[in-house]
């Protein structure tokens, strides 16, 4: 999925401040082309986990 992610759905080379684009948060709207602050947090955050020694703070 990370791969997937870092091949099709990053802004790498697009004028954006987001990491992740196409991004949904209602539902019930149908403008999908959106950045969402969350969405690059996971990201970052399933990245860290994948490739460093992690220690769980919860």
């Amino acid at each position: 999925m990370l791969d997937s992610l870092g091949q099709n759905d990053t802004t790498e080379g697009e004028d954006s401040e987001a990491v992740l684009r196409e991004a949904q948060y209602a539902h019930d709207r149908e403008d999908s082309n959106n950045a969402v602050i969350w969405g690059d947090y996971f990201y970052y955050e399933a990245l860290t986990r994948a490739t460093r020694s992690w220690e769980p703070y919860w």
